[in-house]
């Protein structure tokens, strides 16, 4: 560690470091990582928003920048990131022993600590400088980490132990979309272990990092960002606030142009095909998916129209049809406010159950939606309702 006189928020400890941002700027602009790639200083002020939220297309380096970030506060200031991943498995050393791969290859370690360490390594959870010898062995290694890796699966226990963060300023949630992983409690559970790292500093930013993969992850509603995001174009940054004050830095990055050309020329190569699926890794938007809709020439009659399926900002409604040509199916569209004696509801956002609300598809009517959607028996009014209804799905 570097030495340099600490200040306090408002000269109190308990508030957290007052940290010198310019010149944790100026130590990052030293160290020449390319200028047309992401970096925190993307976000104007990201240290003054309670959360940052970065969006990428693939092959940008956005957490490889987070990390050097974290590596030059903890050099000067003593600072431990917080990596923060969904599950166990991805923090195991089989998995992430990789992550600071680019950092130790162009030597910011070393110019990070005026050549004081060389390379780092992972056990326990724990990053720690270390030196290595021209042999690959390790010589000497720093006794304290500078990076503490955690899932938030298992995070509600380290809340419930002893576990304390007081130098935990930089919290980096990397890859917080998944495409085939839910947890209903992630919001919440985000929170709470925030909350055991943070305590009552106010020094601490907070970061999250994903490829565009799904723009109706259920995350994005309860950051209340949705509407947001749904109007932010690549290269859009905004800052919103939220009403109870908490300001939020959203980044909507694009691939620099030198990644573009690359992927251009291997898009056509191996991946020309005309799939939305593939737009976040060709280097597209948002990965959309084309859904079935209803044409039409279709001709059927509606034989059930009673089920509502409540998402976090819309209810769906799901008409049982059927038709010459299909057989039965299910239409998805919106709801309209109505609601009759023989409405029922499915939702999986809620612990309230009644004759008439369901948390599950354990019933028949689940079972008949479930059958029909594993024929591909499904309609839908328009491709947001479709997103909708697959990621209500995931959790019925």
């Amino acid at each position: 560690m570097s030495d340099i006189k600490i200040k306090y928020i408002d000269g109190k400890k308990e508030n957290g470091i007052q940290y010198d941002w310019k010149f944790l700027r100026k130590e990052f602009q030293k160290l020449g990582t390319p200028k047309d790639i992401a970096t925190p200083f993307t976000i104007p002020k990201f240290y003054e928003n309670g959360w940052n939220i970065m969006l990428s297309e693939r092959s940008i380096g956005k957490t490889t920048n987070w990390l050097l970030l974290g590596l030059i506060m903890n050099w000067y200031y003593g600072t431990q990131t917080i990596y923060l991943r969904d599950t166990d498995n991805e923090i195991k050393p089989s998995n992430l022993k990789k992550l600071f791969d680019v950092v130790i290859q162009f030597d910011y370690i070393k110019k990070i600590t005026d050549g004081r360490w060389n390379s780092c390594f992972y056990y326990g959870k724990n990053w720690k400088f270390c030196n290595i010898d021209e042999e690959g062995k390790i010589t000497e290694k720093a006794s304290e980490a500078f990076c503490i890796c955690v899932d938030i699966l298992h995070a509600e226990i380290l809340t419930k132990s002893s576990f304390n963060a007081p130098k935990g300023d930089l919290i980096i949630y990397d890859e917080f979309i998944k495409q085939h992983i839910y947890n209903p409690n992630q919001f919440v559970d985000l929170m709470d272990f925030h909350k055991t790292v943070a305590r009552f500093r106010k020094s601490v930013v907070t970061v999250m990092l994903a490829n565009t993969i799904n723009p109706d992850a259920d995350i994005f509603h309860e950051f209340d960002i949705y509407d947001t995001l749904t109007e932010m174009e690549i290269n859009d940054i905004v800052r919103i606030s939220t009403k109870e004050g908490t300001n939020i830095g959203i980044a909507l990055i694009g691939a620099r142009q030198e990644i573009r050309k690359l992927n251009s020329a291997t898009n056509r190569l191996y991946y020309g095909f005309k799939n939305p699926k593939l737009n976040s890794i060709k280097g597209g938007e948002w990965a959309y998916v084309e859904y079935p809709h209803m044409t039409r020439d279709i001709l059927y009659e509606v034989l059930d129209n009673s089920i509502r399926i409540n998402t976090l900002s819309n209810t769906l409604k799901v008409n049982v049809c059927r038709s010459e040509t299909i057989g039965v199916f299910l239409f998805v569209t919106y709801a309209s406010g109505k609601i009759f004696d023989d409405t029922i509801f499915f939702d999986a956002n809620t612990d309230v159950t009644d004759y008439r609300t369901f948390s599950n598809f354990t019933n028949p009517v689940g079972s008949l939606i479930n059958r029909l959607v594993n024929d591909n028996k499904v309609l839908f009014a328009n491709n947001r309702v479709g997103r909708l209804f697959y990621n209500e799905l995931k959790k019925l």
